[in-house]
């Protein structure tokens, strides 16, 4: 699933107290991550249209950059979601089976009887585990996200739309973020998403995103706060 076309990301430009539908669910909006006009995309000839432009030819441009943005950069997180959980899966079904084989019960046969109820509880917790929290039913929620966005963006790409394609194409992917997986929102993941959604269009509006926040982007949602625009 991983391909450098994936490439999306941001937010809605709304103001920091108010609220937005991502991921299926309505988070807090930070001012920090946003999405950049269209006149920012790198494209000269947008920009120029953008300079004059009135009326609906305006409320087109910025209806099909909205759509663009935030179609492209809701694929590219949950494409990053689903490749996480579906690494995690599969590390989790590798370590029980293997400490469930055979040859592994012979190796620990002689440790004593503290340790060995120790090392045969494992397994046992991270079936619990993995039960629980659902892992790749959660990878395969969100490569179906992935690919319903990525089919927005697909549609929001053509060059003839009308106004109300466009309006009809934003009530998708409004449906689209109702039926995406609801677990809390990944700030530090999202803004890495926006980032690479700024790559791909060259827009000026990427964020700092720490080591720390990349390391553990997909385990901690952190505070929209603390993803600054690099200046």
């Amino acid at each position: 699933m991983q391909n450098d076309d994936r490439r999306p990301a941001a937010e809605p430009n709304t103001a920091a107290d108010a609220t937005r539908i991502t991921a299926g669910c309505t988070e807090p909006v930070s001012e920090s991550i946003s999405r950049p006009g269209p006149e920012e995309r790198g494209s000269a000839e947008i920009a120029s249209t953008c300079s004059y432009a009135t009326g609906e030819t305006i409320e087109k441009i910025e209806g099909r950059w909205e759509i663009e943005w935030d179609s492209r950069r809701l694929a590219i997180y949950h494409d990053l979601r689903a490749d996480f959980l579906s690494w995690l899966d599969r590390i989790v079904t590798f370590v029980v089976l293997v400490l469930t084989s055979g040859v592994f019960v012979t190796l620990i046969a002689g440790l004593d009887g503290t340790t060995l109820k120790l090392v045969a509880a494992v397994p046992a917790v991270l079936s619990l585990l993995s039960f629980s929290f659902r892992f790749g039913e959660m990878a395969h929620k969100h490569a179906t996200s992935y690919s319903e966005y990525m089919g927005v963006l697909r549609q929001a790409e053509r060059d003839d739309m009308s106004i109300e394609e466009i309006r009809a194409l934003k009530a998708r992917l409004n449906e689209t973020m109702t039926r995406a997986p609801s677990a809390k929102h990944k700030f530090a993941l999202d803004a890495v998403a926006h980032n690479l959604c700024c790559d791909h269009y060259g827009a000026d509006a990427r964020l700092h995103v720490g080591w720390f926040k990349r390391l553990f982007k997909n385990w901690f949602s952190f505070s929209t706060a603390s993803f600054r625009p690099i200046s």
